[in-house]
């Protein structure tokens, strides 16, 4: 279901935005687009119902690359799952139980 602007309307009646972003080389384009997918995992959307476009392959590997990458520091690392939550919303997040 989306709202009258397009914006794909998710459980609770919050509309998760499209997104387009045009910038130049080294301007953090994959960094930011990479927060943007784990932010859209996190609040529990489905990772076979999120679209992400880019004009090459070698862009759309680097920005999965990084999204895995991110996710795998972070599961590892508390000081990389503080960063990660601040980075994608969820700034008071803690890293998980088992990781002591």
């Amino acid at each position: 279901m989306t709202d009258a602007m397009g914006n794909r309307r998710v459980a609770g009646g919050t509309s998760l935005p499209r997104e387009l972003i045009l910038a130049s080389a080294g301007s953090g384009k994959t960094y930011r687009i990479s927060s943007h997918l784990i932010a859209l995992l996190a609040r529990g959307e489905p990772a076979d119902e999120i679209f992400a476009s880019t004009f090459t392959r070698k862009a759309a590997g680097e920005i999965l690359d990084r999204v895995l990458r991110r996710l795998a520091e972070a599961s590892v690392d508390p000081v990389k799952g503080m960063e990660l939550g601040r980075d994608t919303g969820h700034p008071h997040a803690k890293p998980p139980v088992w990781l002591g």
